[in-house]
């Protein structure tokens, strides 16, 4: 079973996930953040039928809730009544309204949290949007965030980046995302 991914809001601190989750679950682990690894906390329902993993990423400035399990719906909507997370359809405003270099790079990144391994055709698009900005940054972004998703279909937008994009750096990233894919 693929787990759910569950993006919260900005503004969300730690702290609070955390007493939230005292009240609702047994804590299973927790993995001190260093350099390159976000703080990681993982919690068990009391039936032990579903596995919560948050995700404190001090790299991008997001956080996250992995739930899954066999009856991890009622534990989804436990987080979406108490906590506020993102709505499918506020990622995709952000990655259709992104237009300073800013808004984009933050798109690109909330996008390469929400989206999953399996191909998903409405956010493919937010990807071809974001990797076709005008700042040479957020199609940096873009390609992270294909980096992260790693579906097939990239390929088709990878490689045009690859070729013809103006900047070297975002050339040369894409065409290891181009290699990375194959």
């Amino acid at each position: 079973m693929q787990a759910r991914r569950l993006l919260l809001k900005d503004g969300v601190q730690t702290e609070a996930v955390r007493q939230f989750a005292q009240g609702n679950w047994f804590l299973w682990n927790r993995i001190e953040p260093l350099d390159h690894q976000p703080l990681v906390y993982e919690w068990a329902t009391p039936a032990s039928d579903c596995r919560i993993r948050y995700v404190d990423d001090h790299r991008l400035g997001l956080k996250w809730f992995d739930v899954e399990g066999p009856r991890c719906e009622a534990t989804i909507e436990l987080i979406r009544r108490s906590l506020p997370v993102y709505e499918r359809a506020e990622i995709l405003t952000l990655c259709s309204e992104a237009r300073t270099e800013a808004e984009g790079i933050w798109a690109a990144y909330k996008l390469a949290v929400t989206a999953g391994p399996t191909f998903d055709p409405e956010l493919f698009g937010c990807f071809g949007d974001l990797a076709n900005h005008r700042d040479a940054g957020v199609r940096r972004a873009a390609i992270y965030a294909m980096e992260q998703a790693r579906w097939r279909e990239f390929a088709g937008i990878a490689e045009p980046m690859a070729e013809d994009d103006p900047h070297e750096d975002v050339r040369a990233r894409a065409a290891a995302l181009v290699r990375a894919l194959q």
